[in-house]
């Protein structure tokens, strides 16, 4: 399961965020319908009942437009749906606009609140939901690698004790020679080595000829973990090793050129 969700990252998150973003679509279809329901009613008193509308100074053009685009109020909140999505509405606010300039603020306000504002904190919500389930499945992939680890460190160990035959903690390569079947099969399959002495010789990086069980163990989970060729965790090894090494050379270095400092003061 940890090895699909890290391959299929980018469609996991895409799933998951469109199923975790469909209370929020429900709820933004709740509140686009209260906002449309709105501006209609508010549509019906400023343009359907306009004095170019109706009564004595009616224009035909207005009228005309009125009767396609605001004829009710439910025809009028058809027509302005299409302001959500900016769709073609020049052609519905501009002749409204220019045989009235007054309207430019309820068409400029519908706008800006339909169109833009409403659309964007959409927008930012679905996106903001989408960065929380990131950060959620990343911490189930954390945990659910500790419990790999764990239960593998468990079972390592337990092979770790049935090869310590004398029970000396640690491993020799003729104990790991004698290693049996089943046992062979599971580090062969965590370490893509077949040969026991080939699998103590690529875990005892520092040559000693024994190996603990920390060693051990930790050892075969970085190895079983990571996509590096073994030979690379061994150089890896290898060269934190020769730092601890070189640290510990400087270290004596110092305490020997103190020493011949001391000499010196004492001699003179």
């Amino acid at each position: 399961t940890v090895r699909l969700l890290l391959r299929f990252k980018e469609l996991w998150m895409l799933v998951r965020g469109l199923i975790n973003s469909a209370s929020t679509m429900l709820y933004t279809l709740l509140m686009l319908f209260i906002i449309l329901y709105i501006f209609s009613c508010i549509a019906i008193e400023l343009i359907t009942m306009h004095r170019l509308s109706i009564g004595p100074d009616a224009s035909p053009a207005f009228q005309a437009l009125v009767a396609e685009y605001f004829p009710s109020l439910m025809g009028t909140m058809l027509t302005l749906t299409q302001f959500v999505a900016l769709d073609n509405i020049v052609s519905i606010y501009r002749p409204l606009i220019e045989a009235d300039p007054w309207l430019i603020i309820y068409f400029v306000g519908l706008i800006l609140v339909v169109g833009i504002v409403l659309m964007n904190l959409v927008t930012a919500v679905i996106v903001n939901s989408a960065l929380e389930q990131a950060v959620q499945d990343k911490d189930l992939l954390k945990t659910m690698e500790e419990q790999r680890k764990k239960k593998l460190i468990k079972d390592l160990r337990r092979i770790f004790t049935r090869l310590d035959e004398d029970g000396s903690g640690q491993l020799s390569r003729h104990e790991v020679e004698h290693v049996d079947e089943q046992d062979r099969d599971v580090l062969s399959q965590l370490m893509t080595l077949k040969d026991p002495v080939e699998i103590f010789d690529a875990l005892d990086v520092d040559g000693s000829g024994d190996i603990g069980i920390d060693e051990f163990c930790d050892g075969i989970w970085q190895v079983a973990v990571s996509n590096a060729p073994l030979e690379i965790k061994r150089i890896e090894k290898q060269v934190d090793a020769l730092r601890s090494q070189m640290a510990e050379s400087r270290q004596a270095q110092r305490q020997l050129l103190q020493l011949v400092g001391e000499v010196r003061q004492t001699m003179a």
